[in-house]
Parts: C-alpha cells; sequence; structure tokens
C-alpha cells in the first residue's frame, strides 16, 4: 500500500492526538528530504537542555540523556521552535509507535519517518 506524504502527515497527526490526547508537531521535510516526516513536540512543550556532567561514552551503559537537565522555554522567546522534545514526550511519542529499541523513547529532535517506511509507521501508529 502506498500513502503520499501530506496523507501520511494528516494520519500520523490524527491518529496521535487519539492515542495520547496531545497535540503533536508532524511536519514534512523540503528540498531533497521532501519526503520525509518529523513527529516532534510542538514548540510551546519543547525544552532547553543543560549539560549537569559530562557524558563519557566509553562507559558500559552511560546514556547522554542522564548528562542533562531540561529546562523549560520562556513562553516569549523567540527561539522557542528551535528547543528540543523532552524526556517524557520521547517516550510517549515511542510507546504510540510501539517502538521499544531505545530505552529513553526516541531522539530528542523527534521521530524522523523515511519515505521507505511511511506506510510501517501509519500502520503502526493506527493500530
Amino acid at each position: 500500500m502506498y500513502i503520499d506524504r501530506d496523507e501520511a502527515i494528516k494520519r500520523i497527526r490524527k491518529a496521535l492526538k487519539n492515542k495520547t490526547g496531545k497535540s503533536w508537531s508532524v511536519k514534512g521535510d523540503r528540498g531533497t528530504a521532501w519526503g520525509w516526516i518529523t513527529v516532534s513536540a510542538p514548540p510551546m512543550r519543547r525544552v532547553w537542555h543543560k549539560q549537569i556532567k559530562p557524558f563519557d561514552p566509553s562507559m558500559p551503559g552511560s546514556q547522554w540523556r542522564e548528562t542533562i537537565e531540561e529546562i523549560p522555554i520562556a513562553k516569549d522567546d523567540p527561539k522557542r521552535a528551535y528547543g528540543y522534545t523532552s524526556l517524557e514526550d520521547c517516550r510517549e511519542i515511542a510507546k504510540a509507535f510501539g517502538l521499544t529499541r531505545r530505552p529513553d523513547g526516541v531522539h530528542h529532535q523527534g521521530l524522523v519517518i523515511s519515505p521507505d517506511n511511511r506506510e510501517w509507521h501509519v500502520e503502526q501508529v493506527e493500530a
């Protein structure tokens, strides 16, 4: 089954709202990445990250998320759209799509859906 990008965006946005009761940013990319879709927190729920201890990737089990603190962005901050999806929202997105590989859900910049996996992700979130 083939689902075009715009239809996938509409269906994903609606299914996420039904599953979580929250609004989400579901956007299609532009230019050469036109077919790709990114799912993340909307600007009003985005956060900044503050480093609280150094991240050491050589330590077994070390995770980047353990080294940061999430700081809410001021409502009148003009850079609000450039914040990150909170850990709580990342986990919620992952749960809605049935993704369990990462312990902290999806990446803090959002779930990126390629054109090749679009149909699978729509099926997962609508299930």
